[in-house]
Formats: structure tokens, C-alpha cells, sequence
């Protein structure tokens, strides 16, 4: 992962909330890879209740719980996880919103795509943001992304 500045350099994290339908009619959310808490804050400013802020780095927790304290968010719970493998450890349908924002990249993403599937309500929203590609620029092997929103339905 890019150093912190170099990587919030590249995003615009409220206008793009705003477009993936983040706002406050939105309960519960879950992201998937918090990183630095770039979308994890801006995110708890807009939404009515709790982000669980998902990572397995530790420095990434630490500066996460950092970033909330310092903006006086009380309603961030950054978790240490392995989702992965362990899954997110919260309730089968009991988000209204889940972010993978530059996370696909992951050996199996089925599986987080499954789990983000598990945890959202009926009619939840899932926002994806994956990066395209620029093999000719050498500074920033990616550049841009793909912003998209939609809900997920039960099948069967």
C-alpha cells in the first residue's frame, strides 16, 4: 500500500461516498479493508449509527482508532480481523451498507463478496471500488477507479 498521503492524494473520499449512495439514511456499515480509515471517517461523519472498520494490519487498526479519536467519532469500532478466513464476526444480515473499496485485488474475492452477501440486509447496498489498471504510467501502477453501488437480493 502506498504511503498514507500518497494514497488519500488519489481519492475524493466525500464527493465519492456522496455517488455510492452513502448518506444518512444509512444505519449500519461494514468495510472491508479499512486501511487507513480513508473512507472509514468520512463515512462515519454522513451515516446514522456504527462503521465496523475491518483490517488485518495492525497499524492499519491503530491508525484508524487514531483518525476517529482525533475527529471525535464515537461511533467507528475498529476491528483486527482476518476476514478471510474468519469472516467479519458480526451478524448474518445486520448491515445496511457494505464498502470493498480497492479490495478485489484478493486471491479468492467470491469469499468476500460472499461474506459482504451474509452480513447485509435484505436490500442492503454494496459499494465497490476497484482500481483500472495504467501499465504506462511507472509512478502509480493504477490509476482512477470504477465506482459502483448496488443492492443485494436473497436468491433462492
Amino acid at each position: 500500500m502506498p504511503e498514507k498521503e500518497m494514497w488519500e492524494g488519489f481519492f475524493n473520499p466525500e464527493e465519492i461516498l456522496k455517488t455510492m449512495g452513502l448518506d444518512k439514511s444509512i444505519t449500519n456499515v461494514v468495510e472491508f479493508g479499512s486501511g487507513y480509515g480513508t473512507f472509514t471517517i468520512p463515512a462515519a461523519k454522513v451515516i446514522k449509527s456504527k462503521i465496523y472498520a475491518l483490517d488485518i494490519e495492525s497499524d492499519m487498526i491503530q491508525m484508524t482508532t487514531e483518525e476517529a479519536k482525533r475527529h471525535g467519532l464515537d461511533n467507528v469500532e475498529v476491528i483486527q480481523r482476518d476476514f478471510m478466513r474468519e469472516g467479519t464476526g458480526l451478524l448474518d444480515s445486520s448491515m445496511d451498507y457494505a464498502m470493498l473499496f480497492n479490495i478485489l485485488h484478493l486471491e479468492n474475492p467470491m469469499v468476500l463478496l460472499n461474506e459482504a452477501k451474509k452480513v447485509l440486509k435484505e436490500g442492503g447496498k454494496l459499494g465497490i471500488i476497484h482500481w483500472n489498471y495504467n501499465p504506462k504510467d511507472a509512478k502509480r501502477p493504477c490509476y482512477g477507479y470504477k465506482a459502483q453501488t448496488g443492492t443485494m437480493h436473497s436468491v433462492g
